[in-house]
């Protein structure tokens, strides 16, 4: 029984990890859309000073 719980534990554990990663994965590719933007929205505005 004791071998059991410690398996649930770390499977708990694990799943826990798994779910703050992606998490951490999902705000990083939201952080990385909103500079692709930011960058695209500098880009027009400085060919448009250019222009």
């Amino acid at each position: 029984i004791n071998n059991l719980l410690s398996t649930v534990e770390e499977n708990t554990n694990d799943n826990n990890q798994q779910k703050f990663l992606s998490n951490i994965d999902n705000d990083i590719e939201k952080t990385n859309q909103h500079m692709r933007h930011l960058l695209a929205e500098l880009d027009e505005k400085t060919r448009r000073i250019k222009e």
